[in-house]
């Protein structure tokens, strides 16, 4: 699950939950949560033999090797950088303790504040743009974006604060393929993803191709995130206007 959120696993109730800290802005580095239960269930694991370590318990039994050591490290880096972004937004900042080595120094509330303020920024971001692809004849938004696409100004609000889907948007058009829309966007210097996305199968119950190459198969996808800026989502629209409507030559 590749998602920008403060999830609460605990509520969930799950057993296992793994993800990359790069896809919320930290760094290299995979992580996995067991709960207590999971935990004691596979205890029988630790009396095995760990590749490094010959005699260990968990979770090192559960390593191939010795631990990514820089991204560990990356890790506090990451604690920084939303402390900065809270400082951006103004939003206080609660500690669970004044040790700056404590992994967990930034109290679970006010990391979820930050996220919701960050999701805040992203839905409206996202909300322009689906706009615009809505008047696009052809063009289809793969997912469940539209769902959140609500007419008056008043109710904008809600879409903003509304964290159903995160903004990452992909879509196809019947007249041009996903080649044409890439190149004329790398252009202008602006990076999309092309392809089955590495999800050959979740094209394929979208009823998209995946066998026209490794570009033309499956969406052309864009994402934003809190740093991008209302300018260049324009640069974005005014790219592929060029495609959609291109100006005749002289």
């Amino acid at each position: 699950l590749i998602i920008k959120r403060a999830l609460d696993v605990s509520g969930w109730g799950v057993d296992y939950y793994l993800y990359s800290t790069n896809k919320c802005f930290g760094p290299q580095m995979g992580v996995m949560y067991v709960s207590n239960e999971s935990l004691q269930e596979i205890s029988e694991l630790a009396q095995n033999k760990n590749f490094v370590t010959p005699e260990c318990g968990f979770p090192r039994i559960l390593e191939c090797g010795v631990p990514n050591i820089s991204s560990c490290v990356g890790r506090f880096t990451f604690q920084d950088y939303l402390i900065s972004i809270a400082g951006i937004l103004k939003i206080d900042v609660e500690k669970n303790s004044d040790d700056l080595t404590d992994p967990i120094n930034i109290n679970h509330s006010t990391i979820v504040k930050i996220w919701q303020s960050i999701d805040s920024l992203e839905q409206s971001l996202k909300f322009d743009f689906i706009s615009y692809l809505l008047t696009i004849e052809g063009l289809t938004i793969h997912g469940d974006h539209t769902k959140t696409i609500i007419e008056t100004e008043t109710d904008k609000k809600k879409i903003e604060n509304n964290n159903e889907t995160i903004p990452i948007i992909s879509f196809t058009h019947s007249k041009y393929s996903n080649s044409q829309i890439w190149e004329i966007l790398n252009s202008s210097k602006i990076v999309v993803s092309v392809g089955d996305q590495n999800c050959p199968l979740i094209c394929k119950s979208f009823k998209l191709s995946i066998d026209k190459g490794p570009i033309d198969s499956g969406v052309v996808s864009i994402s934003f995130s809190h740093y991008t800026i209302s300018d260049e989502i324009q640069a974005t629209v005014d790219a592929l206007e060029k495609l959609w409507n291109p100006v005749p030559a002289s």
